[in-house]
């Protein structure tokens, strides 16, 4: 497909928003699905927080790796290889037989999802100009919304009673998730700045180097994950929170949040992009998911409903909006964006890993939600230290931010 048609960047945006999305769609149908597996094999709320922060576990080790390698060898072949580890290892989920094997299965799918982050912001930037890339890092990002409210809402409820339990359900989705990249692979080609990129490429020490200096990287990527701590945490432990509480369907109390955060993405880049700032959107944003939090154990029915409908409003917009900040850096940019993505979500993904953990593991211990949930709300009320310390970077104070090819004209 020519790079120069006015539907490419829309083309490929919509096959980032389906790998990215599907890859969220496959990780968040476990929580609906644990009741079904505790029936094959014991399950604790500890080790199901231990299953989704398996998948999260691997990006501190491989989210830098993976962008590293991005910027040597461009979206194209990344994002294939990535696919097709995420979409092999999700239908493998069919054959754990206990919790430590459906653990280590999700730790090798992290290992393939924690390339998308770096993958994306570069992927985008070599099709989209930067007054857009908010916006266009929104769409695709709205795909953790889109693929957490399918997956909660249908996983147990549609998905599993017709294609017959859990086990073939992973299989499909797993299927699904590697054809994806294929598609990919057969319709993106790398733009001329990303292979000049790859062909002037430093050795991987001396880029790794270059980025972990700039000290801007390493207070996103604390930041970034003070909401992955809060956000993963109750995502994990939420559904069968409710449960026990007597509401029933609580997967889809879960899924409005999750769906509201989709429409949240998309409108929160576009708002800031339209203020020209950055920092002041992320931090009502975490304040206000902070807020959110213990209310989601004191209501239930409509009034929880706007509660979950708040919580996704405030998410939505930080992944978008933290992503589009190390390109807009003067000392990064799209050349090294892979590698900074990667420190960025290499802290959210400590935050991610620890999240689900800690939630469950208090839980267990004090015997009340109020522990695990006053963990998670802490956290996103902690972001306005880094915060303080973060460089802006939105059009207002740098009307040059994301040296992104102009040539892109999108």
């Amino acid at each position: 497909m020519n790079r120069q048609s006015k539907q490419y960047p829309w083309i490929i945006l919509g096959i980032l928003l389906l790998a990215f999305g599907g890859g969220f769609f496959s990780l968040d149908i476990m929580p609906p699905l644990f009741m079904e597996i505790s029936h094959d094999f014991p399950l604790s709320k500890t080790q199901m927080g231990a299953v989704i922060a398996a998948f999260h576990l691997a990006s501190p080790i491989f989210t830098p790796i993976g962008g590293v390698m991005v910027d040597r060898l461009g979206p194209r072949r990344m994002l294939l290889v990535a696919s097709l580890i995420v979409g092999v290892a999700g239908a493998m989920r069919f054959m754990a037989s206990d919790a430590s094997q459906l653990i280590a299965i999700m730790f090798l799918m992290g290992v393939g999802f924690s390339s998308f982050g770096p993958t994306i912001p570069k992927a985008l930037g070599s099709v989209f100009r930067p007054e857009h890339l908010a916006r266009a890092n929104g769409l695709v990002f709205s795909g953790i919304g889109m693929g957490n409210a399918l997956a909660l809402s249908t996983a147990a409820t549609v998905l599993s009673p017709a294609l017959g339990g859990w086990r073939p359900t992973v299989i499909v989705v797993g299927v699904a998730s590697a054809l994806v990249g294929l598609v990919w692979f057969l319709v993106f080609r790398d733009s001329e700045v990303t292979e000049q990129e790859s062909a002037d490429r430093e050795s991987v020490a001396q880029q790794i180097r270059r980025v972990a200096g700039v000290s801007d990287v390493w207070v996103l990527a604390a930041f970034y994950a003070l909401p992955a701590i809060a956000y993963w945490g109750v995502l994990a432990i939420l559904p069968p929170t409710l449960g026990e509480r007597g509401i029933s369907n609580p997967g889809i109390y879960v899924a409005i949040m999750t769906g509201t955060s989709v429409v949240a993405n998309i409108l929160g880049g576009m708002l800031s992009d339209w203020l020209g700032l950055r920092r002041p959107v992320l931090l009502v944003c975490s304040l206000g998911l902070g807020a959110m939090i213990p209310l989601m154990l004191m209501f239930d029915g409509t009034a929880l409903v706007f509660v979950m409908i708040a919580a996704g409003i405030f998410f939505g917009p930080i992944i978008p909006i933290a992503v589009t900040v190390p390109v807009e850096l003067p000392t990064i940019g799209t050349h090294h964006a892979g590698t900074a993505v990667g420190l960025m979500f290499m802290g959210g993904n400590v935050g991610a890993t620890i999240g689900p953990l800690a939630v469950g593991a208090l839980i267990d211990t004090f015997g009340t939600p109020w522990a695990g949930f006053g963990f998670a709300a802490a956290a996103l009320f902690l972001t306005v230290i880094p915060l303080a310390k973060l460089t802006e970077t939105g059009s207002r104070v740098n009307p040059h931010a994301g040296s992104i090819t102009s040539a892109a004209g999108h």
